[in-house]
């Protein structure tokens, strides 16, 4: 049987639409749609923001893993029952995925964004085609990024694009970094707490784990 819940695939056209009818059980649980994102983006105010007395469990992602959660023990009830079909339970996290949203209690794990570490290197590769080099375009959707730069000269089809001039400011890379950190942290602990009923409910010792994600940040 097979069930799934959160991003899996990513939403449109190209995945039918996160592909429910093509690759869950019919007679399983009904996909699990997690809430909307936009209802915590504050109108893409902020890039980054750290929810102060948040648990985990207020946001999207946490809502996925608790209906994760939820589920396993609904397997293991109706394995008690007699269900003798093994399962394919596939969970989709939204983060680190931008807006950087998380509990702050993630965000305070890490130092002050001024003592986050700045890339090495922030020079494009020798000779690298401009058409390569990214202007970071959907991290400058909101209000707190959007403003840095004026103009045209810093679009990814320009050749006067590729220079540190049309990076971030380092303090805002700084953030840019803290948040991305504490997101990773965010769904650390989440995919944590699945493994943990995953093993509560005795299925820990013949369940394949698989830990994927589609992209990241470079």
């Amino acid at each position: 049987i097979s069930i799934g819940m959160g991003k899996i695939f990513h939403p449109g056209a190209q995945s039918g639409h996160d592909d429910h009818l093509y690759s869950w059980s019919p007679e399983g649980l009904p996909y699990y749609e997690s809430p909307d994102q936009t209802s915590q983006n504050q109108n893409k105010t902020s890039l980054w923001w750290a929810f102060e007395g948040y648990t985990g469990s207020e946001l999207p992602d946490g809502q996925v893993a608790s209906r994760a959660i939820n589920v396993l023990r609904q397997l293991k009830t109706k394995e008690s029952q007699g269900e003798t079909r093994p399962f394919f339970l596939a969970v989709g996290f939204h983060k680190p995925h931008i807006p950087f949203y998380m509990p702050k209690k993630f965000y305070d794990l890490y130092p002050s964004a001024s003592q986050i570490p700045l890339p090495a290197n922030p020079d494009p590769p020798i000779d690298m085609p401009y058409v390569a080099w990214t202007g970071y375009g959907t991290l400058r959707q909101y209000d707190n990024t959007k403003n840095v730069f004026t103009g045209t000269r810093c679009r990814k089809n320009s050749e006067q694009a590729i220079s540190k001039a049309c990076g971030f400011p380092d303090e805002i890379a700084q953030e840019i970094r803290k948040s991305y950190y504490a997101c990773v942290s965010y769904i650390d602990s989440l995919v944590g707490q699945v493994l943990t009923q995953l093993e509560t409910e005795g299925f820990a010792d013949n369940t394949i784990v698989v830990l994927t994600s589609d992209h990241g940040f470079h």
